[in-house]
Parts: C-alpha cells; structure tokens; sequence
C-alpha cells in the first residue's frame, strides 16, 4: 500500500485547479476519459493559505477536485478527481445513479 503524504493533495490540486495549468486539466481529463471538452472549470481552485491554516487546526482536507465540464455537444455535468479510492463516495453515486432508473 502506497504511503499517503499531504505533499501528494498539495501537488494534484496545484496541477489541476491553477489557472496556469488549466490546459493541463483539459488534456488529463480528454486523455483519460476519450471525450473532448468545451470547457472544465474546477469547483475550487488552489489556495495554499487555506490548505495552511487547516494544518495548524489539524483537519488536513483530504483532496478532490470537481470540474464542472460541458461536452462539444453542451452536456453539462460534474467530474470528480480524487487522490485515494473512497468506496464510500463510490456506494453513494452508484445508489444516486440506480434511483433514476
């Protein structure tokens, strides 16, 4: 099992929600998904001042980043990126998923 470090949050929201890096986002998430997109916008961008101060309060934020994306077709809907694998958030949007059916 890999160790968790903060340092990994630190850089996955740097690399995926600063505006100098947004054409990073886009090529991560068309590469891995297969499907353009008209735009990405993360729900959050980095702050290392907030990630600061919830140190010394000892609640390190454990990472996600949320895009709100829109497809070439207009599509509009959320992406979530996380660090680790929380089955948590998996078993809640599967059974989110099986109610619209």
């Amino acid at each position: 099992m890999t160790r968790y470090l903060p340092t990994n949050d630190l850089l996955f929201r740097k690399i995926f929600t600063s505006p100098a890096s947004k054409h990073l986002l886009q090529h991560f998430i068309e590469d891995f998904l297969g499907q353009r997109f008209r735009t990405l916008i993360p729900k959050e961008h980095y702050h290392i001042k907030k990630y600061q101060k919830s140190f010394k309060k000892g609640k390190l934020q454990r990472t996600e980043v949320d895009i709100l994306a829109t497809t070439a077709d207009g599509l509009m809907t959320t992406i979530e990126m996380q660090t680790v694998l929380r089955s948590k958030n998996l078993d809640y949007w599967t059974s989110k998923r099986m109610k619209l059916f």
